[in-house]
């Protein structure tokens, strides 16, 4: 069974060919801008393109989709902490950064969301609730109120947002998703307000980075269908934390 796996798992690196966690994976030009892109909109507090985390596997056999789904995984795992570590080479940490400026709290005061979902003619942000001592829920919201920091993408994605000095993921109690109807494009009208609408069809977990920069145990998991209106109140997902045995 053990052969079995690493020889799909083999077969799944050299027809991606991004299975060589690190530096000496090939990528294509496309990849290499993608990632690019990706740490820019990290230092703006908002979205990260996240391929490793859609659901690709779900018309394939178990097996290979088992084994499609650990190669996914393991590419966020490296990805996010390449991220982390990047930032922090380029010195471009400041506890006092704020969106746009290139310059972003130690990316472990971060509060990292990974989800899925479809949009049309809209864009998306998620508030991450945060127990408070005194037992009310404090909301961050991962476009820190810049509508530019908006997810705009359909397919999964990873959207991130400081949150206070000394919170831990312990502290996590639940996520919802705010919809806007996008703007005009060039030659077109203008949109109605509520026109745009989004589609939520899972949150893969939330999480921080542990001390090394690497993620920590995603918690609040979720998945199924959940709609959400442009300009309408935020809408709450019925997530769950990881069970005991998986923490």
């Amino acid at each position: 069974m053990r052969g079995r796996f690493w020889s799909l798992l083999r077969q799944q690196c050299k027809r991606r060919q991004r299975c060589g966690f690190g530096a000496q994976h090939a990528r294509t030009e496309r990849e290499r801008r993608e990632t690019a892109g990706d740490r820019v909109a990290l230092l703006g507090g908002a979205q990260a393109s996240l391929g490793a985390a859609e659901d690709a596997g779900t018309a394939q056999a178990p097996g290979r989709r088992a084994v499609v789904q650990f190669v996914q995984a393991a590419r966020a795992v490296v990805q996010a902490q390449d991220e982390a570590l990047g930032i922090v080479a380029r010195r471009r940490i400041d506890p006092a950064g704020q969106p746009g400026s290139a310059k972003i709290p130690d990316p472990r005061r971060f509060a990292y969301v990974e989800a899925c979902g479809e949009l049309d003619r809209a864009t998306l942000a998620f508030d991450v609730g945060i127990l408070k001592s005194d037992g009310t829920t404090a909301w961050y919201a991962t476009d820190r109120g810049e509508p530019r920091f908006r997810v705009a993408r359909n397919g999964c994605v990873r959207v991130a947002v400081p949150v206070a000095e000394g919170v831990t993921a312990d502290q996590f109690t639940g996520v919802r998703i705010r919809a806007f109807t996008r703007p005009r494009r060039d030659g077109e009208p203008v949109l109605p307000e509520g026109t745009g609408k989004v589609t939520l069809t899972r949150i893969n977990g939330v999480f921080m980075l542990d001390d090394s920069y690497r993620p920590a145990t995603p918690r609040l998991r979720w998945v199924g269908s959940i709609e959400a209106r442009g300009e309408s109140s935020p809408v709450p997902i019925p997530v769950r934390p990881p069970s005991p045995a998986r923490r």
